[in-house]
């Protein structure tokens, strides 16, 4: 089931971050490795509304305010409409390989429409080629690389019309 998270989720929600940090650095990624996302970001999805849960197993932000490092990017948006980004999607590491990672993204898909928008906004780390190969199997297209704020780090930035 796909629901809103709930600050008696913290826990919970943390303990699927540090699976799926866990399983980065295992992997060689080089991405969640600085202390974000942390509990004061969590608390803020879940004060604002935005985090999401998937069968207590996977996490994901979804933010319809726009994202201030998506304004520019070295490449293009497919599109120039309002959108919904997609954050912080992670699923326990035990169990990435069973499905769970596209089921997240289908539901956050199918929530985002129901929210009345049709066009979504991601990015992810250049050497994260698990969320990339899965972005391009759900047809997600890449845009370009963006620049995060709060870090400079490059990201890969994606996008998809619903």
């Amino acid at each position: 089931m796909f629901r809103k998270a709930q600050l008696k989720d913290l826990d919970l929600i943390e303990d699927i971050a540090k699976s799926a940090i866990a399983f980065l650095k295992d992997h060689g990624i080089d991405q969640w490795n600085n202390g974000y996302p942390n509990k004061e970001v969590f608390l803020e999805d879940i004060k604002l509304e935005r985090g999401f849960l998937l069968d207590d197993i996977a996490y994901v932000a979804i933010i319809l305010d726009g994202d201030p490092n998506y304004l520019k990017i070295n490449g293009a948006w497919h599109q120039d409409a309002e959108y919904a980004a997609l954050h912080r999607t992670m699923v326990k590491s035990a169990l990435t390989n069973k499905g769970n990672g596209k089921r997240l993204f289908l539901s956050a898909e199918d929530h985002v429409k129901k929210m009345g928008y049709d066009y979504i906004r991601i990015d992810t780390h250049k050497d994260n080629f698990i969320m990339r190969h899965l972005l391009e199997k759900l047809d997600y297209k890449l845009c370009g690389t963006i620049t995060l704020a709060y870090d400079k780090s490059k990201r890969e930035a994606y996008d998809k019309l619903l």
